[in-house]
């Protein structure tokens, strides 16, 4: 005994007229057939058409490099790049889809652990001034902060571009913690430092960067490029970047002096790079700092 069943590519959306074609087709075996044989007819018919109306329908395809969907008025179905889908239909209320979809790239980081002091904010026993808080910056008298720097790392040879680059903020004790993405994870670099009102300095050799590495300028003036350091100790243990380049032109000269003068002249106070002690006003206790290295003809040192 058999069924000539009429599945078309409709079937699936058209249970009823599975149903219906059924029927039409087992005419002559149901009218012919026993009371207790027409019983399991119905019943192999009821089940078929349940079944039809829950099949579903796979079809696999390539992904292209923008990644692929597909949709209908019964579904949607989406994939992204370097897998494969899996076309699914459902029926009016059940939406069942299938496919792969491959993980979102994460942005991986490293962290580069720097120390380093700023002349200027300098306070004396290895540590300098709680700067964001006396400039209004922060509220907090206890975050202990001292300010932000920008930290790039420059390619090892000439023309030494800059690969990366982060604003972090740097600590009372001389602290940073800088993120960077892991592409340059065992990259040999240049670390540069900029900071408002201070000389641009950089490392003092190409250094090969490592997840949760440590570099230190603190310990020894020739940490920086040319040795370009002030020693903030007086025997050479403790050593500092030189402050005073308020205009960031690479130099501490009688530009920067007249734009500090300005300012202490208008007894500005707040967030300002003139503020070259970091105590939250400009005034005369910025100008010694600056005036010293405006005449030892202080400027940053760079390899190019």
């Amino acid at each position: 005994m058999s069924f000539n069943v009429l599945a078309s590519q409709s079937i699936f959306s058209k249970p009823l007229k599975i149903v219906l074609l059924i029927l039409i087709n087992c005419k002559p075996l149901i009218t012919s057939a026993p009371l207790i044989e027409m019983k399991y007819i119905f019943i192999f018919i009821l089940f078929s058409s349940l079944s039809m109306a829950a099949a579903q329908t796979l079809q696999r395809y390539a992904i292209t490099a923008a990644g692929a969907s597909y949709a209908d008025t019964n579904f949607y179905v989406s994939s992204s790049v370097g897998e494969t889908f899996t076309r699914t239909l459902s029926t009016s209320n059940l939406m069942a889809t299938q496919g792969f979809q491959q993980a979102t790239k994460i942005n991986v980081t490293i962290h580069v652990n720097l120390k380093l002091f700023l002349q200027g904010y300098y306070d004396g026993s290895s540590t300098m001034k709680n700067v964001l808080y006396n400039q209004g910056e922060v509220a907090d008298p206890l975050a202990m902060l001292t300010d932000y720097l920008t930290v790039e790392l420059h390619e090892a040879t000439s023309p030494y571009a800059v690969l990366v680059t982060t604003i972090d903020t740097l600590k009372t004790d001389g602290t940073i913690r800088c993120r960077f993405p892991s592409s340059v994870n065992n990259t040999l670099c240049y670390i540069g430092i900029r900071h408002r009102n201070t000389i641009e300095t950089w490392s003092a050799l190409p250094v090969m960067i490592t997840a949760d590495m440590n570099y230190d300028f603190t310990n020894d003036a020739f940490k920086a490029y040319g040795g370009n350091q002030f020693d903030m100790s007086g025997d050479g243990t403790v050593w500092a970047f030189y402050t005073g380049d308020v205009n960031q032109d690479q130099n501490t000269d009688l530009i920067d002096l007249s734009l500090l003068e300005e300012d202490v002249n208008n007894y500005l106070y707040g967030y300002y790079a003139t503020d070259l002690n970091g105590d939250g006003n400009a005034d005369l206790l910025d100008i010694s700092n600056l005036e010293d290295n405006i005449n030892n003809y202080i400027y940053a040192q760079l390899p190019y």
